[in-house]
């Protein structure tokens, strides 16, 4: 993870896209890390002015090759109103930007590949959820 200090090395429209994220959810980002992905993604640290609580996000950016703006992130982050609403664990979704386009959801615990998993029986209990 890198810490605040660095984003004013980021290219300008992630500066512009963490200055959103900041002001958004009222704190500044105080870590932030890159997820080697086929379509942007970041794992971000967001320290809350309120109460200095430590908040971890996700950014799901755009499909860069398919989809040039947020339309698509605006719907899936309606869809995880709607699961979550309805009872469905789901990351809160917090917003989307614009520009650069990207939904900002809550980060969860856990891995994204299942086959690192070493326990079998987790793994299948994981599939069958």
């Amino acid at each position: 993870m890198q810490d605040a200090a660095d984003i004013a090395r980021l290219p300008e429209h992630w500066q512009r896209g963490f200055r959103w994220v900041e002001q958004q959810l009222g704190g500044r980002i105080v870590r932030f890390e890159s997820q080697a992905r086929w379509r942007p993604a970041w794992f971000l640290e967001l320290e809350r002015a309120s109460d200095g609580a430590r908040l971890p996000l996700y950014w799901r950016g755009a499909r860069s090759e398919f989809h040039r703006n947020a339309g698509p992130l605006a719907r899936e982050g309606k869809i995880l109103e709607v699961l979550e609403r309805n009872g469905v664990p789901v990351p809160h979704p917090y917003g989307v930007c614009e520009d650069p386009p990207g939904l900002v959801m809550a980060r969860v615990p856990g891995t994204f590949n299942l086959a690192t998993e070493a326990d079998e029986r987790l793994r299948a209990q994981t599939l069958e959820d």
